[in-house]
């Protein structure tokens, strides 16, 4: 008597159908092996008796443009490396301003839905710092100069006046002139201050003649 395998209609047994119809139960399906997507299939009768693995997705790898404007993410099956999903980003991005004396930051970041979960990746830029502007005028008080950021208005170069004597006028026999000190890098000018005259050189001699003949007199 001749005997195939059959798949019988309750889907729990391969059977051996013989040619009169006369059915033989035998053991239960077996080998194959269940994927992420199908039931394993019996390697006697060829039936479907197994359930679907369903996929085991890996850790997020994500992709970005070189100018960040766009990231994707791909997801491989761990049970099946040949299964890969891949899911375009959406992208944020949040800016701190650089300044004088701080760097800036831009962060980009990158959002996707895959399977009712969602995945962020984020990526930073930093944005040097700009260094301070020092004006071309020097600003001033009585004791020191400084330059002011043409950015942020701090104060640059501040140093202690450096002082000369210049005169504003000369002094003659019969006029006070005047001089002030003045910071020789800023300019800086103190109040002015009087250069008494200088007196008559004609007056001293007669002077100093007169004295000498008072002193003749009482000499003889």
């Amino acid at each position: 008597m001749v005997f195939k395998f059959q798949f019988n209609g309750s889907g729990s047994r391969c059977l051996w159908l013989s040619e009169d119809g006369s059915q033989i139960i035998v053991n239960a399906h077996s080998g194959g092996v269940d994927t992420c997507t199908d039931g394993a299939v019996c390697a006697n009768c060829g039936a479907v008796y197994g359930e679907p693995a369903g996929h085991q997705w890996g850790e997020p790898e994500w992709t970005w443009a070189e100018d960040h404007s766009s990231a994707g993410v791909k997801f491989i099956c761990q049970n099946d490396n040949s299964h890969i999903e891949t899911v375009e980003a959406e992208i944020s991005i949040s800016t701190t301003e650089e300044d004088c004396t701080h760097d800036g930051e831009s962060v980009y970041t990158a959002e996707a839905v895959f399977n009712k979960e969602t995945y962020t990746d984020v990526w930073k830029k930093t944005i040097p710092m700009n260094g301070h502007s020092p004006g071309e005028e020097w600003k001033s008080d009585g004791t020191a100069h400084w330059k002011e950021c043409e950015e942020c208005g701090e104060r640059l170069e501040e140093a202690s006046h450096t002082f000369e004597w210049v005169t504003d006028k000369e002094a003659t026999e019969t006029e006070a002139g005047s001089q002030h000190e003045e910071c020789s890098v800023c300019g800086y000018k103190k109040a002015a201050v009087e250069i008494p005259a200088t007196g008559s050189s004609d007056a001293g001699d007669a002077g100093q003649r007169e004295l000498l003949s008072v002193k003749e007199d009482q000499n003889k």
